[in-house]
């Protein structure tokens, strides 16, 4: 699902939705009044409907050309390419980069052919995926088998979804060749709009075997006490010294009280601040769950405004860098307001820079093992600072959280085990701690389970 206007991309999904078999995207690119109103309301999303574009690159760098040798055997064991339709000659070979690179006018005259990965895919019916090369990431919302999805009058060329996109055996990690219309489409009641793809495919190769769907930490039996290192030498957290249980949550949500003197403005503020809070390698913003450097992105609050008990909206937690993260949107779509925890039969998948995949189905989304660290630091950071479950001190920002409402979990016990024991499987790393550094020097505060991911043992271990 995709969020709130950002599902609306095609006119050929918003009809196939509502029970058609086919559409054609012809009238979407002639029509500009698209009723919001027409898209499912029921699943409320964890961010804003602002998209904005990182022209940066990807923090990872696949060659997904490179041949695997061995000294003992002579084998090319590179995966083949699979057939799935001829190329059609009339299509202009073009990089995913140069079809980011180009203007917000649709093109419905060229027929493109492209190669990338397939990063994520929200929706196996229609072919609404992600395809990245080059650094670059860009939406495919209409992806079939069939090369008759595209047809030809005169000079302009049409997309209509037969919606088989199955039939390609397509999954994330493939590299897939495909044939397409380049699509900008404008939001009814915004200049603001998304890059897309419509076609069908060519080829495809297999990614490498045993990557995985979700993560393999998910399960909760008690938790898992933290053994990577801790750094922080700093005396933010003298108060705290020597403190357990209750008492040390409730000193450090008064810290973070008497500490924290200024709140960024959300639109203007948090947009000057992300490209140096969240500086991966190459220089560019990077996205939370995807890990690229790349993408349309907006603004994912980690735990949803809706999950907050009406504690925050655009102000409080809802502006706090240590909480809101850059997301590519349609990420930030999937994720909505589903709460976090294990994901035993995925929907979908969001595939990760650094490996490994997101899973998240109808009511549950799990991180990938490269991030369930992040996820369970920032969730117990937005915790201890703004519920009113814990502390001695409040402000106009601290609200009615819980985290049973942002946690799959039996019980609350059983919600920080979970939280412990993704803090414990995937370890703080420098990029957690520059994050925390900068937002300090414009906040006054820190996440103190990033400083001392320990913290969290201390806490809640003895639940």
């Amino acid at each position: 699902m995709r969020h709130k206007k950002f599902m609306m991309v095609l006119v050929a999904a918003t009809i196939a939705l509502t029970g058609c078999t086919t559409s054609d995207i012809s009238a979407a690119l002639n029509s500009t009044a698209v009723d919001a109103t027409s898209t499912n309301t029921s699943e409320v999303t964890s961010d804003d409907n602002t998209g904005t574009t990182s022209g940066s690159t990807d923090i990872t760098s696949v060659d997904t050309s490179e041949v695997t040798t061995s000294e003992t055997s002579s084998e090319d064991t590179t995966p083949e390419a699979i057939k799935i339709n001829d190329e059609n000659s009339e299509a202009v070979e073009i990089t995913v980069a140069d079809l980011v690179a180009k203007s917000n006018t649709s093109d419905t005259t060229t027929l493109y052919r492209t190669t990338g990965v397939v990063e994520s895919i929200d929706s196996t019916e229609y072919g609404d995926l992600i395809l990245t090369a080059g650094g670059k990431s860009i939406l495919v919302y209409g992806l079939t088998k069939n090369t008759s999805a595209i047809t030809k009058d005169g000079s302009k060329y049409t997309f209509k979804n037969d919606k088989s996109f199955s039939e390609t055996g397509i999954v994330v990690g493939d590299t897939i060749t495909i044939e397409c219309l380049y699509v900008y489409y404008t939001f009814a009641d915004s200049t603001e709009g998304v890059q897309e793809l419509v076609g069908y495919a060519t080829s495809r190769t297999p990614g490498e075997p045993g990557s995985s769907t979700g993560g393999s930490t998910g399960g909760s039996t008690g938790g898992a006490d933290y053994t990577g290192s801790e750094v922080y030498q700093g005396d933010y957290y003298d108060s705290a010294e020597s403190l357990t249980g209750s008492a040390l949550a409730d000193t450090l949500h008064d810290i973070e009280i008497d500490t924290q003197y200024n709140w960024v403005d959300y639109s203007s503020g948090l947009r000057t601040h992300f490209p140096e809070s969240d500086k991966g390698a190459n220089g560019g913003m990077v996205m939370f769950y995807a890990g690229t450097e790349n993408g349309d992105w907006n603004r994912e609050h980690v735990w949803p405004q809706s999950l907050s008990g009406g504690t925050y909206g655009k102000n409080g937690a809802g502006c706090d860098i240590q909480h809101i993260r850059p997301t590519i949107m349609k990420n930030n779509s999937v994720r909505g307001n589903k709460k976090y925890g294990t994901v035993s039969s995925a929907s979908g998948t969001i595939g990760h820079a650094k490996g490994g995949q997101s899973a998240y189905n109808s009511s549950t989304f799990e991180p990938a093992d490269t991030i369930k660290g992040d996820v369970a630091r920032i969730i117990m950071y937005v915790y201890i600072h703004y519920s009113t479950e814990v502390g001695t001190k409040s402000d106009s920002y601290c609200g009615n959280l819980k985290v049973e409402n942002v946690m799959q979990g039996s019980s609350k016990a059983a919600c920080f085990d979970l939280l412990r024991t993704w803090n414990s499987s995937d370890p703080v790393d420098e990029y957690e701690r520059q994050r925390n550094n900068y937002a300090f020097s414009v906040q006054g505060n820190r996440n103190p389970f990033i400083d001392h991911p320990t913290y969290a043992d201390a806490i809640w271990g003895n639940n």
